[in-house]
């Protein structure tokens, strides 16, 4: 037991002695950026830690949209104050994200070509096959295209009395009607808010470079508990317009 706590308190806690320690922005390639820590003397047998964050687009400080706490950047000091070097790194996300770079894999009957600044997309022939993939691809570079200069953003409102929306990261959770809370983790493409105000629906917020990515987790979460004919409780797209059904005594007069 003493030693867990020792160690906690080594690598949590404020260390007695203060060591210097240097910083080196160290990156591998244009997606893995990162920081390393080093204790002021280090030799060939210096031990590195490398430290990896968890869910949703978290940078190398351990914080997030709304939450940020430093956890790995304090970590990765108290290390090197140890004599332990320590590298922490941003998630690819978050250099898509800062870039607004998106990747699709193209047939290879179809060429794809820059000119002028404007995407050129052209196919072998008038086959109907070649016609659906010059479609194909024309409507999902532009949705890329869309994506890394605006970004795509989907809204859901959870209807119902006592029906809740929270989220911490990346791990979202729904009170919907269950005898139990729903989790759903979102994946790290997606950034994921919740807000709850007074009078109002709670209402979940994605928003995401990746269209289509976006537009499958939405569909998802909405399936958890889709609106009911009748009153519409369970979990919408805002801007969805539902047709209610009208009850059975309705007709009885």
């Amino acid at each position: 037991m003493k030693k867990i706590l020792i160690l906690a308190l080594l690598i949590f806690g404020k260390t007695w002695a203060q060591e210097k320690i240097t910083q080196q922005e160290l990156d591998v390639n244009s997606l893995l950026k990162g920081t390393l820590y080093s204790p002021n003397k280090t030799s060939k047998n210096t031990d590195l830690a490398i430290i990896i964050a968890g869910s949703g687009p978290t940078d190398r400080n351990g914080n997030q949209a709304g939450l940020e706490n430093n956890s790995l950047k304090y970590l990765a000091e108290s290390l090197a104050q140890n004599q332990i070097a320590a590298y922490t790194f941003d998630k690819r996300i978050i250099a898509q994200m800062a870039q607004g770079t998106l990747s699709e894999k193209v047939d290879r009957e179809i060429a794809v070509k820059v000119e002028d600044g404007k995407i050129i997309i052209e196919r072998p022939t008038e086959q109907k096959r070649h016609k659906t993939l010059h479609g194909l691809y024309r409507a999902l570079i532009n949705n890329m295209v869309v994506g890394a200069s605006q970004g795509y953003t989907k809204t859901l409102d959870v209807i119902g009395v006592g029906f809740r929306a929270s989220n911490q990261g990346q791990l979202l959770e729904l009170a919907i009607g269950y005898s139990h809370p729903v989790y759903v983790l979102l994946p790290d493409e997606i950034k994921v808010s919740t807000v709850s105000e007074k009078g109002k629906p709670p209402r979940i917020i994605l928003e995401s470079i990746d269209k289509q990515l976006i537009g499958h987790v939405a569909a998802k979460i909405r399936s958890l508990r889709k609106p009911e004919p009748y009153k519409g409780k369970g979990i919408k797209y805002t801007e969805e317009i539902l047709r209610k059904k009208a009850g059975k005594s309705a007709g009885k007069k």
